[in-house]
């Protein structure tokens, strides 16, 4: 066997110039405009991912608005249900406009809860106070009263509240208001 030979090392023909001397090298704005397209499309996809994740400002509204919108529920239930039922709708009514406006728990506190509370409904001024806790205590006692239909009742209950409404109004125009009850 022959001794092995180092492997030969072959040149190119006539020594070719290497090829970065006949190609210029990128301009300096090509690099630039690389560069702001990646940022622009960053940018136009954070703005998009942004706007669609973000949650909408609401914007306060009126106490006045709360009311009407709760007398314009009022007007609306069917009075031929179930006196437990209407009563029920009424509480409910009544507890979602007193939360929105004063921001009082009472939405969310049992009947108990808010005879017990001290401070329930401390926003609103006397005799208001007491005559709202007092018709949320009758709405509670009816709400779970044996069921019956009567129309005449469930008309009561619902001008009740609706007295009620037109009272919180006046209470809220009214020049002492603005000092003792004024929601929020």
């Amino acid at each position: 066997m022959p001794p092995e030979e180092a492997p030969q090392e072959y040149s190119l023909p006539h020594d070719l110039p290497a090829s970065e001397s006949f190609l210029p090298g990128p301009p300096w704005w090509l690099y630039a405009s690389i560069g702001l397209g990646i940022f622009l499309v960053i940018a136009l996809i954070s703005f998009f991912l942004i706007r669609h994740f973000r949650k909408p400002k609401l914007v306060p509204s009126p106490p006045e608005d709360h009311i009407s919108f709760a007398q314009k529920v009022l007007s609306q239930i069917n009075q031929e249900r179930p006196l437990g039922e209407v009563a029920a709708e009424c509480s409910l009514t009544l507890r979602g406009c007193l939360h929105r406006i004063y921001r009082e728990p009472v939405l969310f506190e049992t009947d108990e809860e808010i005879k017990l509370r001290s401070n329930s409904l401390e926003k609103i001024s006397e005799p208001l106070r007491t005559d709202l806790i007092e018709l949320l205590e009758k709405l509670a006692e009816q709400k779970y009263a044996p069921s019956q239909i009567s129309q005449a009742k469930a008309e009561e209950w619902i001008e009740k509240c609706h007295d009620a409404f037109r009272q919180l109004k006046k209470l809220l125009h009214s020049p002492s208001s603005e000092n003792e009850s004024s929601p929020h």
